[in-house]
């Protein structure tokens, strides 16, 4: 389904954590911040990246680490007001996307998108 951006958003300076199929990390916190995104924990990977991962993806274990349910990236994508953007997969108030223009993709806070009426 293709969005427009309707508030910018610029994701963190750090790289993001990629995980893929069967990657083991250590779980942290859950995400409790005023922006109701629930379901977000905490996860640093073996190469002692950090970054929010959705709970989903996880299967925890009892020692406090999880195994990577599916391939992940916590990248964020860098959007402007009024970019356009195709949104892939709804999860716990982000959307992760690709941007029409250029075919970069990553998450964006389903906030700041509203449903594109353009063919």
């Amino acid at each position: 389904m293709r969005f427009v951006v309707t508030k910018a958003h610029r994701g963190p300076v750090h790289a993001p954590l990629s995980l893929k199929k069967g990657d083991l990390v250590s779980m942290g916190e859950t995400y409790k911040g005023p922006e109701n995104w629930p379901e977000w924990v905490w996860c640093v990977s073996a190469g002692n990246t950090g970054a929010w991962v959705p709970l989903q993806i996880l299967e925890r274990r009892e020692d406090g680490t999880a195994v990577a349910l599916e391939d992940y990236s916590s990248n964020e994508l860098d959007a402007d007001e009024g970019d356009a953007v195709t949104g892939t997969r709804e999860t716990n108030g982000w959307l992760w996307c690709v941007r029409v223009r250029d075919g970069v993709s990553g998450w964006v806070p389903r906030d700041k998108l509203r449903a594109d009426q353009e063919p």
